[in-house]
């Protein structure tokens, strides 16, 4: 019978020795034992570096939700600015409402207006001149 562990068929002139097959059959569990040791290193080590992969990649995963929501906040802060200027903008007045006061003011004149106090001055002065026409004059000679 020739089995996986025998190196070549045994020839009939020869006989076989069992310490031959056993050290053959114990090179061959070396070579698997080391074979499979290895095999687990690289799985240990694609594991490790998966996880280590796993937390980059969910470390800036969290990082980009953040900056997202900050980005967000940022939108929200500009709508609301955007939204109280053009509240304002429509609060104050169109060029041609300003140009209808301008005519008014113009037409108006308002420099030319006195105030009180100036009408009571001129008239205080008015009734002074006229008391001082009214009094006699004394001529000396």
């Amino acid at each position: 019978m020739y089995g996986s562990f025998m190196a070549a068929k045994p020839s009939p002139e020869k006989p076989v020795d069992p310490q031959e097959i056993m050290n053959a059959f114990n090179a061959r569990l070396r070579l698997n034992e080391e074979r499979q040791a290895e095999l687990r290193r690289r799985i240990q080590l694609l594991e490790q570096n998966t996880l280590s992969a796993e937390k980059k990649q969910a470390t800036e995963v969290r990082l980009l939700k953040e900056e997202l929501t900050d980005v967000k906040q940022t939108m929200r802060n500009v709508e609301d600015r955007i939204v109280t200027v053009i509240k304002e903008l429509q609060l104050t007045p169109k060029k041609e409402d300003v140009d209808v006061v301008k005519k008014y003011m113009e037409y108006w004149n308002p420099v030319h207006y006195i105030t009180v106090d100036k009408i009571e001055e001129f008239v205080r002065d008015a009734l002074q001149k006229i008391h001082e026409e009214s009094q006699p004059k004394i001529l000396d000679d």
